[in-house]
């Protein structure tokens, strides 16, 4: 059981069901606490938590040959899990996930746009693993579209296509997107050598210092776009001013080291994520 567990990166499902949580706090503020909200919540939660856990087993199985060198400790190398039952567990993480994306439909009463991000996510990460994985720049813009995907996928829980709060939504998701294209690409930076011979990498087709270019328009659009939720969209008021501000100073803190310390910038860019995060979270949370 264990070894499923590792297979799965509890962790990064957790954070993906998280995302999907914030993304409804943004709809409902306070009142997602309510207990006529319980279904909703926790189905909103297990569907990208299931959908994140079966990546990753898809990305362990795909990985095979590379993981014996770079991750030996992993299941599949260390023949915990064989690669049939990786593919199994995998795809019935899949089913469940997109099965309780159907349920939402039918238990909530609300319009096919839950299922359908579901779909377009898991679509995405096969794409990623049998294509865009090797093909540099696209498959990091993949990779931050699936991560913002979450948020979408959260808020069409709780709201129909005709909300107020999508401007908002929107606004996140291209933030997160942003954020996450340019963490990946400074990611490559940093893992240029190890993935020679595997993967080929914006940093290997046109050199670091166009990389990192790349990576400060990413994080430098995400920045200029922080503001939007407090002025134009007058969605959030000081609490989201505060600590943005201190995302945004973190984010730019970042740009001068993409290329000579790219290991430490993109440490940098988790902790911004976090704390753009965090600013969400306590926008929502305080009436405008």
């Amino acid at each position: 059981m264990r070894a499923y567990l590792e297979l799965a990166r509890p962790g990064n499902a957790v954070m993906a069901g998280s995302s999907a949580l914030l993304g409804m706090l943004v709809v409902m503020g306070p009142d997602l606490v309510d207990v006529d909200m319980l279904v909703p919540v926790v189905l909103g939660f297990l569907v990208p938590f299931l959908v994140t856990a079966a990546g990753n087993a898809l990305n362990d199985y795909m990985d095979q040959g590379v993981d014996a060198d770079a991750h030996p400790e992993r299941p599949l190398p260390s023949n915990r899990v064989g690669p049939g039952q990786a593919m199994w567990f995998g795809m019935a993480c899949f089913f469940v996930g997109l099965s309780l994306a159907a349920s939402i439909v039918t238990f909530t009463d609300i319009d096919l746009l839950p299922l359908l991000v579901a779909v377009l996510a898991v679509t995405l990460l096969f794409c990623y693993e049998t294509s865009f994985k090797y093909r540099g720049l696209p498959g990091n813009v993949v990779v931050a579209v699936l991560s913002a995907l979450t948020f979408v996928f959260g808020a069409s829980v709780v709201a129909g296509p005709d909300h107020e709060a999508w401007a908002t939504v929107l606004v996140l998701f291209t933030l997160a997107l942003f954020a996450s294209a340019g963490r990946e690409v400074t990611k490559d930076i940093q893992d240029a050598e190890a993935d020679r011979g595997t993967r080929r990498t914006l940093p290997m087709t046109a050199g670091p210092g166009l990389a990192a270019g790349v990576a400060t328009v990413f994080i430098v659009a995400a920045v200029a776009m922080s503001p939007f939720p407090l002025w134009p969209l007058e969605a959030m008021g000081w609490p989201y001013l505060a600590v943005v501000l201190v995302a945004d100073v973190v984010f730019l803190y970042s740009l001068p080291l993409l290329r000579r310390e790219p290991g430490r910038a993109q440490q940098l860019h988790k902790v911004g994520m976090l704390l753009a995060l965090l600013a969400f979270l306590a926008g929502s949370l305080v009436e405008v």
